[in-house]
């Protein structure tokens, strides 16, 4: 579950190329290649020209629900939603798609303040819950340092992204306590089409997303809030109906549902295709603008990467593949990133480049709970500080080296499988275990392993 993109194995930029040396090979008569597709969110009809694409699928009905105007506070609106169900529902587990992390935290911290609010006896399904207001979520695998996970009235409030440590992550699939009435997940597009929750009764759909952008002018890359589209909105209905009927309540109207685009924009027309036309060129592709490309990307990108990478000196001005850029296209990075390792060399600094360029690679090295927290000397304000210790004056880099550089010196780390505890006995180790360590720091464990 990384990334707020989960359900590929590869990214669509290289499936690109992929197919397209596929209808290369059946020319040269190579032995047949058996390609396995994995996208829950795949276009079939795109892709049937360059494989025979067959899609079983099953799901429980699912009765959805429109608001009668646009609404242009979509987390009040989705508050107001949750609430609703909570109020005049039965039983059933509910959730809550939102674009980001700073979303889901906000809505957490609105939805605890409203849930303190009720009584046990105002609504049948808190009746007869528990009376303390806000409890500890000790017995279902963690512990209240999450930061947004809570149980308030009876109700068990879980937030689900990306960047969320895999514990953390955890609590959204296990089983509620007995003491809970419900189950309310707030999460972004990390569970539209890659995990499946169970007892998901109710699904609000706030009918945004989050994506990435590059911006032909500059080369750019950047994240930008736009709605989702028919396909993705399908794909968060059928959340609702995977083990039992359910109701899917969207935040906009009918009408604008009928305008949203039938798939969401293809990841090739929204990045940086400089590694890309890097790998062409060593394909021996002379012109990659007339490469027969699924979906052809805009030509200003693809000249705004020949530029980056004349810079770098992959290419001359002929824009023929230098020596220097046969090296760089051996390695499976992006071009900036192999030229630093190319380069570190001369400057004796090989070992800190490989950090750098390790670090930078990962996603989320940081893990900011609660980062829009009410409560200035809460989780928020301790991960804060514990982050301080990395800080460098020099830059974002160095301060990815810190991480690196304290990680090491500070923790151990035992592959899966090995017993943790009695390995570090047998060692006599004053290292912490690399999860103890990760958690003391708020660093994501996953990215440093």
């Amino acid at each position: 579950m990384d990334g707020e993109s989960d359900t590929a194995r590869y990214s669509e930029k290289d499936n690109e190329i992929m197919k397209q040396m596929r209808q290369e090979a059946a020319t040269l008569s190579i032995l047949d290649v058996r390609v396995v597709v994995m996208s829950a969110t795949l276009d079939v009809e795109v892709f049937q020209p360059f494989f025979p694409v067959k899609i079983p699928g099953k799901q429980f009905p699912v009765q959805e629900v429109y608001t009668e105007s646009v609404q242009e506070d979509y987390i009040d609106a989705a508050l107001k939603t949750t609430m609703q169900i909570h109020k005049y529902t039965d039983d059933g587990d509910a959730l809550i798609f939102l674009p980001g992390q700073d979303e889901t935290e906000d809505l957490a911290s609105l939805l605890k303040t409203h849930l303190e609010e009720l009584e046990p006896d105002d609504f049948p399904s808190i009746r007869g819950s528990s009376k303390d207001i806000v409890q500890n979520i000790k017995g279902i695998g963690t512990s209240i340092h999450s930061g947004s996970t809570m149980i308030v009235n009876g109700v068990l409030i879980c937030v689900l992204y990306v960047a969320l440590p895999p514990d953390a992550q955890m609590v959204a699939f296990c089983p509620k306590p007995n003491s809970c009435s419900r189950k309310i997940i707030l999460l972004t597009n990390i569970a539209e089409t890659s995990v499946t929750l169970d007892g998901i009764k109710y699904v609000v759909d706030c009918g945004k997303h989050k994506s990435r952008e590059c911006s032909s002018s500059t080369g750019m890359e950047s994240l930008k809030l736009s709605n989702t589209s028919k396909a993705q909105a399908a794909h968060r209905i059928g959340r609702a109906g995977r083990v039992s009927k359910g109701v899917c309540l969207h935040l906009y109207p009918e009408i604008a549902f009928d305008v949203l685009e039938e798939t969401a924009i293809p990841e090739i027309l929204q990045v940086n295709l400089s590694h890309v036309v890097l790998q062409l060129k060593a394909m021996g592709i002379h012109d990659p603008r007339c490469f027969s490309f699924l979906t052809p990307p805009d030509p200003n990108n693809i000249v705004k990467s020949f530029e980056l990478l004349s810079v770098l000196g992959a290419v001359d001005k002929s824009l023929e593949l230098t020596p220097y850029g046969k090296e760089m296209s051996k390695l499976p990075l992006d071009p900036v990133f192999a030229h630093l390792l190319l380069q570190s060399e001369k400057f004796s600094c090989v070992s800190e480049m490989l950090t750098v360029v390790g670090m930078s690679s990962a996603e989320n090295i940081f893990f900011h709970p609660g980062r829009s927290g009410e409560d200035t000397g809460g989780l928020a304000s301790v991960g804060a500080a514990a982050h301080r210790r990395f800080a460098s004056h020099e830059g974002d880099l160095p301060s990815l080296v810190n991480v690196y550089n304290v990680w090491k010196k500070e923790a151990i780390y035992y592959p899966p499988g090995k017993s943790k505890k009695s390995e570090k006995k047998k060692l006599g180790s004053a290292k912490m275990l690399h999860d103890d360590s990760c958690k003391q720091n708020f660093i994501s464990g996953r990215a440093l392993a």
